[in-house]
Formats: structure tokens, C-alpha cells, sequence
């Protein structure tokens, strides 16, 4: 994770709930998209959660 972010994750239930902060939109982009795609677990995001 870069530097300047911060990322949390919590399991509701049946929803997991993530939570990030950066200090620019390029950095939460660099720690969000990696997590997305292993969720996926397909290797490719579904075309509605492409940033």
C-alpha cells in the first residue's frame, strides 16, 4: 500500500465492507483497483466496477 493511503476492511454478514483514504484520487485508485480485481477472483473486474 502506498505511503500516504489508508485501507480497512470489515465482514457484515454476507457484505464486506472496505474503506480507503489517500491523499489524491490516483493513489485511492492505486489501492482500490488491486483489491477489486482479487475479489473478482477471475483476474478481470466486472464492467460496472471499472473505475
Amino acid at each position: 500500500m502506498p505511503p500516504d493511503g489508508h485501507i480497512a476492511a470489515s465482514a457484515m454478514g454476507e457484505r464486506l465492507v472496505v474503506r480507503a483514504m489517500a491523499g489524491s484520487g490516483l493513489a485511492l485508485r492505486r489501492m482500490i483497483v488491486p483489491v477489486l480485481t482479487e475479489l473478482a477472483g477471475a483476474g478481470r473486474l466486472p464492467r460496472l466496477w471499472h473505475l
